[in-house]
């Protein structure tokens, strides 16, 4: 097992190290991988600004657009399912995949979701056939789905906002658009160095996302929140701006 190119679930070496960036994509966005020392990336596409090293990195929201939409009357075996967004967002083909079609509500199949396997170039407010897994249950007319992309497929510095983080970044990630992604590991587990906004965090802290973006900090719960957990702080103090040892838990 290698310390740089991480091994792939299926026991395949990947040919793309942790360090390294690529234009052509060497896996599908969210692809899981892991070295010898128990660290575990997952496999994402950069479409937007240049991301620098040691930042947390977020998943993209999903769109308005395409938030309960109604679909086709798709039985069961059906590969395809129509959708119409609603509003200006735009997808380039295949960018979804990965993601998932998920089943809002309807008189039968809600609660069920369908991995995103292909598609077209999807245009505002245009009726698109998503390519998924097998329909399990029937829809109904009155069946509604919202359209999920990829947590990988088009990451984002963690943002000062709510946000799901989903990983630290192993190398500065250059700028990359929707038709050119950047491709990179990203990690999600183990030790890690990721940069933190405020000084004083003591080992053993909590780790979460700061209002600064990109950045760590440890949490003290003092309003009864507990936003999400992304690791801990696990060697000693950090300082402002500074980059700091910790332990990621986001996934294993």
């Amino acid at each position: 097992m290698s310390y740089t190119n991480p091994v792939l679930t299926a026991g395949a070496v990947s040919n793309q190290s942790i360090y390294e960036t690529v234009t052509d994509a060497r896996h599908t966005p969210g692809t899981r991988g892991c070295t010898s020392d128990g660290r575990a990336f997952r496999y994402a596409a950069n479409r937007s600004t240049q991301i620098e090293i040691g930042l947390l990195v977020a998943s993209g929201a999903i769109s308005v657009d395409y938030d309960d939409l109604a679909t086709n009357t798709a039985v069961v075996g059906d590969t395809s399912v129509t959708v119409t967004p609603v509003g200006s967002a735009t997808y380039v083909a295949n960018e979804l995949v990965g993601g998932w079609l998920s089943i809002n509500s309807g008189t039968t199949g809600a609660g069920h979701q369908y991995r995103i396997h292909s598609h077209g170039a999807i245009a505002a407010a245009t009726a698109t056939a998503i390519e998924c897994e097998p329909i399990r249950v029937a829809f109904n007319a009155n069946t509604t789905a919202t359209v999920v992309p990829n947590a990988y497929g088009g990451i984002v510095i963690s943002p000062t906002g709510v946000a799901t983080v989903v990983g630290a970044t192993q190398v500065v990630i250059p700028i990359g658009t929707a038709a050119a992604p950047v491709y990179s590991w990203v990690q999600t587990w183990g030790p890690a160095t990721v940069q933190f906004s405020a000084a004083g965090d003591i080992i053993g802290h909590t780790l979460v996302k700061s209002t600064t973006a990109g950045n760590a900090l440890g949490f003290v719960d003092a309003a009864g929140d507990v936003p999400q957990i992304i690791g801990t702080n696990r060697l000693g103090v950090s300082i402002a701006a500074d980059y700091t040892p910790v332990f990621l838990t986001i996934a294993p």
